[in-house]
């Protein structure tokens, strides 16, 4: 069929119109915590945990410094800052990118934590049932730039698992619109000992908005059906000599009969990448082809464990076998075994034998 000129332009700057508004209409809008009074920036210290680091806070008009020391009191000193609205109400962190500009008086590991209000499970009254999700970077002396998706902070502690374990599978689909608090900070590790004094200096701290494309390309796909749809009916109409039918015979897949195989791959996946830190369900799904229920439903019925739970099972069988036969750093395991924070893996690794690392392996 042959489109005339006004119906065929007006196809091409339809969606176009449409495309421009949606971007705009879509697009969040920039957060500039340096320069927003409807957030609030507090300092972070120990000190409210009975610990004795210190901290000082100091907030100019383009940066913010902080001058801290961990010092011996609590079990993890930490120092560093925390951010919250200014009216104490819930914020998105869906589709933002964080990013920040940092000068670093020495290398240092920075982390990065927020907690989110799951409805229907997380209780005001209640802290300890907001889920916490962290990331950990490592910053070297002088200055350094951060540019890190919000979805991509998504290291839930296993001490928080263990406390709340009907919210274990919840946890993997917290949309992130519901945040409660965000915090930027230091605790001791081998980067940062105690009794040292460190300085950042932050001229760079935002959270830059993205735009809803799953919007605009639904609407692209539903336009290109209409078109489709368009075309077909105003095409001129074949004769029933011209129609042919031809029948394809579709195999049927029963998916239940491979669900050994699926088990194999997926333990398999799992023991392949065990040490890659940022393993997420995720990846294990897409490497199957399956979706994260299914990789999940099926983990739980084989192992008895859900996702982070194995994972964290066959980390701690290696690191207790390089313990026992390897004279490598405990650091150096923890890394080896998929853990880029060593005091994480601390913790999980005396939550799971009731004694810590060196104890063990004393």
């Amino acid at each position: 069929m042959k489109l005339n000129k006004g119906i065929t332009s007006g196809l091409i700057i339809l969606p176009i119109v449409i495309i421009i508004i949606l971007y705009f209409a879509t697009k969040k809008t920039t957060i500039d915590f340096l320069h927003n009074d409807s957030f609030v920036i507090s300092e972070f210290v120990d000190k409210a945990d009975g610990g004795k680091s210190l901290l000082k806070l100091e907030k100019g008009n383009d940066k913010l410094s902080l001058k801290f020391t961990l010092r011996d009191g609590y079990t993890y000193p930490y120092a560093g800052i925390v951010i919250n609205k200014a009216d104490y109400q819930k914020f998105s962190l869906n589709d933002y990118q964080l990013k920040l500009k940092v000068e670093a008086s020495d290398d240092i590991r920075l982390s990065i934590r927020f907690t989110q209000f799951i409805d229907k499970y997380s209780k005001s009254e209640d802290y300890n049932t907001l889920p916490i999700f962290i990331k950990t970077i490592g910053l070297h002396k002088g200055e350094n730039k951060i540019d890190v998706a919000a979805k991509n902070i998504n290291e839930v502690p296993d001490w928080w698992i263990a406390k709340n374990p009907k919210a274990a599978s919840l946890v993997n689909e917290v949309p992130l619109d519901n945040t409660v608090q965000m915090w930027i900070f230091c605790e001791k590790n081998s980067a940062v000992p105690l009794d040292k004094e460190f300085t950042l200096h932050i001229s760079e701290f935002s959270l830059e908005g993205g735009t809803y494309w799953p919007y605009i390309l639904a609407f692209l796909l539903i336009y290109g059906i209409i078109i489709f749809i368009y075309i077909k009916i105003s095409a001129p109409k074949e004769s029933a000599e011209d129609v042919k039918i031809v029948l394809t015979p579709i195999e049927k897949i029963e998916t239940e009969d491979r669900l050994p195989k699926f088990q194999s791959e997926i333990l398999n996946y799992i023991g392949s990448n065990y040490r890659n830190s940022n393993l997420k369900l995720l990846d294990v799904a897409q490497s199957i082809g399956l979706s994260k229920k299914t990789v999940s439903d099926i983990l739980k019925e084989c192992t008895g464990k859900n996702f982070r739970q194995y994972l964290n099972f066959i980390r701690m069988n290696e690191a207790t076998r390089l313990l026992k036969e390897s004279d490598l750093q405990i650091a150096e395991i923890a890394d080896a075994v998929g853990y880029n924070n060593i005091q994480h893996f601390n913790r999980v690794f005396k939550e799971i034998y009731d004694i810590s690392p060196k104890s063990f392996r004393n």
